[in-house]
């Protein structure tokens, strides 16, 4: 996006409202077989669909100043080359080496942001951490804030905090992936981690 090829600012855009992406457990690089599993799945079964959602998605979108792209963890299937969960080591199917997972999942996360651009002025990205991608979910945040460095309209929220809130007029978003908390708790850490704003939320 940096160069010749940047993105036309939109101009009939609202701040009434704020339009939110969510992307659920992508698992970039899940290998299965629809005889076992039910559901075929492979590297570009993976890119085509997300590719081709996020495209609809955008389409049907209300045209806001802001949108907010969620990564809700586990971008990634696995977080490292020996194709096993980091804390739990539980063997898991890939589709090919992990440089090439690597490298088709950080292009989708380019190609999700560049769409978002055409219909909003200002885009953020949040990766939750996962229990797949502990570390490659960090990579992830800080790779795409160098790539769109020289974008303002791109705002990466990369701390490697378990949970992130966000802030759009009296709401407020909180965002975990969920693998370190139960559900009911999440409530009393958002009023703890944002006391100062959550009585206005």
């Amino acid at each position: 996006i940096a160069g010749k090829n940047k993105i036309q600012v939109p101009e009939a855009t609202t701040d009434e409202s704020l339009s939110v992406y969510t992307i659920g457990d992508a698992h970039v690089g899940m290998l299965s077989w629809k005889k076992e599993t039910g559901d075929d799945n492979d590297l570009e079964i993976c890119e085509r669909d997300l590719t081709t959602g996020m495209r609809m998605l955008v389409a049907k979108a209300d045209e806001t100043d802001e949108a907010l792209i969620v990564d809700v963890g586990d971008w990634f299937h696995a977080d490292n080359n020996s194709n096993t969960t980091t804390k739990s080591g539980n063997a898991l199917d890939v589709d090919g080496r992990y440089p090439k997972v690597l490298e088709i999942g950080l292009r989708l996360s380019i190609v999700l942001i560049e769409l978002a651009l055409t219909k909003h002025k200002k885009v953020t990205w949040r990766s939750a951490i996962g229990n797949h991608n502990e570390h490659s979910a960090i990579m992830m945040s800080l790779f795409i804030k160098a790539w769109f460095r020289n974008e303002p309209r791109v705002h990466v929220a990369d701390s490697p905090s378990m949970f992130y809130y966000h802030v759009f007029g009296r709401n407020l978003i909180g965002i975990t992936h969920g693998h370190t908390v139960k559900a009911e708790k999440l409530g009393e850490i958002m009023s703890v981690d944002c006391e100062k704003i959550w009585s206005d939320a």
